[in-house]
Order: structure tokens, then sequence, then C-alpha cells
């Protein structure tokens, strides 16, 4: 017959059907297992394929990994130098900003990165049982401003802290 060359047997469809059912319940199977294992100690990662990229955006891809052997993370004074770069960027691309109660972005931008110098609270006199001694490089008290003050740079460890 004539234009029947373009059919295909009721076998054939089911076979397609079943075919993308088969790779549904596999996407299916596949994204649940990722999500579930967000929970456990080794989560799922695509940083495998990211780092094993070919083709012209291999560049890219790799780059979204970052470098694993770059110990430069680990490094105090390089990625307090990378802040302060990124900082002077940011200032200088937003010169003079203030934000709507007329604060500056360039001091509050500071203060974020860098954090506060001190913390005080108000105090009318130290106890006479307290002893700054072990605690005086983290600790003051200005009788003068009756202020308790922390030093805001010389954080505390949770083992200092609960002592």
């Amino acid at each position: 017959m004539p234009g029947d060359e373009r059919k295909i047997s009721r076998l054939a469809c089911c076979f397609l059907v079943l075919l993308r059912l088969a790779i549904g319940w596999h996407l299916l199977y596949e994204g649940l297992w990722k999500l579930n294992t967000q929970r456990t100690s080794t989560p799922w990662s695509a940083e495998g394929y990211l780092r094993n990229a070919t083709g012209p955006f291999r560049d890219y891809f790799r780059n979204l990994t970052g470098d694993p052997d770059d110990l430069a993370w680990l490094d105090y004074d390089q990625m307090a130098a990378k802040w302060d770069d990124w900082q002077a960027r940011f200032v200088a691309h937003y010169p003079g900003s203030q934000d709507g109660e007329g604060r500056s972005v360039a001091a509050q931008l500071d203060r974020l990165v860098n954090g506060v110098k001190e913390f005080s609270v108000p105090l009318e006199a130290l106890p006479p049982d307290v002893d700054l001694g072990r605690w005086k490089n983290y600790i003051r008290f200005d009788a003068g401003k009756k202020r308790l003050i922390v030093d805001g740079k010389l954080h505390l460890l949770s083992s200092e802290r609960d002592d």
C-alpha cells in the first residue's frame, strides 16, 4: 500500500513508550540519589566532571572548580591581601557612595572586611573580685569612661572563652 512506509507497528510504539519511561525513571533515580547524598559525609559533586572537561569551553569549566593544589587559601597573609585588593577595587568602583542613612559605604565595607577594632559596654565599676591578669591582652576597663573594652582583633578561642 502506498504511504505505509512511514507507519510503525504497534510493537514499535510500545517499545518507544517503554524507552521513554525507562529514560525518565533513570533520570529521576539519579537525581534523587544525588539529592540524598547531600546529607551524607560524601555529597555528590560535579567537580570530577568539571576538572576533566574537554572542548572549546574546557578552560571555563575547569576554572569553576579552582586549583585543588592552591595552598594560598590556607595562608593568612595571602588571603588578607586578596580581601584588601577586593575591598580597594570595590571602593574604587563606587567612590563616595553612601547608604540611605548617610553612612559611607567604604567605612561599612571596611568594618565588614576588617571587623571592628574593639567592643565596649558600659560598666560603672569593675567588681572587686575580678582579676583581669589572665585576660589583660584581651580585656581592659577604662575607669574614666566607665567602659569594659574587649579587643576586636584578638579573638578568643572556645577553650579560653569557656574557662
